[in-house]
């Protein structure tokens, strides 16, 4: 019995695979879905034994194809732009701690050559920016009165050398359990009336925190304006935060 020569059986099982194409990927879908968990589990087997192989290989096969991999990315980025986005924004709303720490990692990193990338565009695209940013407070007049107050209360905190930050949903939160009603007045408030009141005002050393806030209207926060509140005030305050299920702690111990 003559043994086939090599060269032709390559080229005879490539005709056959071009010519079988369908059949081929059929068959082997239906394979893999029958052994899914086996499949797997020999996969993951083989990486682990030949991690830094792989990983070699895969990085020289990058570098030695790096224009074609491009394009292709590109391409596949652009055919699937939707789920792309949709399968990213659900990872990063359950792994927001990863995307946090991944995101500050690579800003360290290469936080000069982003600096210089964001002035480069801002300096382009000064007029569109302008022009967008003013459209977006239009349409989010809540959502900018908010960020404007938080980043006006970071200024000042930071001025008087005090510590503590609040996020937006823990102000939210604040404002609902309290009823969205004034806490001195008992005035109904909506997210954009109600003023966030540091109960013991920022310039007489009170933290920037949640702990220390409390909604009032614009009445009631114009007349207690910076008076320190004594200490019985502190007590009575805290009480209603607890009752209310609000993080709570003496203000006193916190300066």
């Amino acid at each position: 019995m003559t043994k086939r020569d090599p060269a032709k059986k390559k080229e005879y099982d490539q005709q056959y695979c071009l010519q079988n194409q369908e059949a081929i990927r059929a068959r082997h879908k239906a394979y893999y879905e029958a052994n899914r968990d086996a499949i797997v589990v020999r996969q993951k087997a083989y990486y682990e034994t030949n991690r830094e192989n792989l990983l070699i290989q895969s990085r020289q096969y990058r570098e030695e194809h790096r224009a074609e991999l491009g394009i292709q990315e590109a391409i596949y980025r652009e055919k699937n732009r939707e789920a792309l986005r949709i399968t990213a924004k659900a990872y990063r709303r359950a792994n927001p701690e990863k995307v946090k720490a991944k995101n500050a990692a690579y800003y360290q990193k290469n936080r000069d050559a982003l600096r210089a990338k964001r002035k480069i565009y801002r300096e382009a695209n000064r007029e569109e920016r302008c022009i967008a940013a003013k459209r977006w407070q239009e349409n989010n007049p809540d959502k900018y009165a908010a960020i404007h107050q938080r980043s006006e209360h970071r200024r000042r905190a930071r001025l008087a050398n005090v510590s503590g930050e609040y996020t937006q949903e823990q102000w939210y939160q604040i404002l609902t359990r309290y009823g969205m009603a004034c806490a001195k007045c008992g005035r109904s408030l909506t997210r954009r009336s109600a003023t966030v009141d540091h109960f013991v005002p920022i310039v007489a050393g009170g933290p920037n925190c949640a702990e220390n806030l409390q909604p009032l209207c614009k009445s009631c926060n114009s007349r207690k304006h910076t008076r320190i509140p004594t200490f019985e005030e502190q007590l009575a305050f805290i009480a209603r935060r607890k009752a209310l299920g609000l993080p709570a702690a003496l203000i006193a111990e916190v300066l």
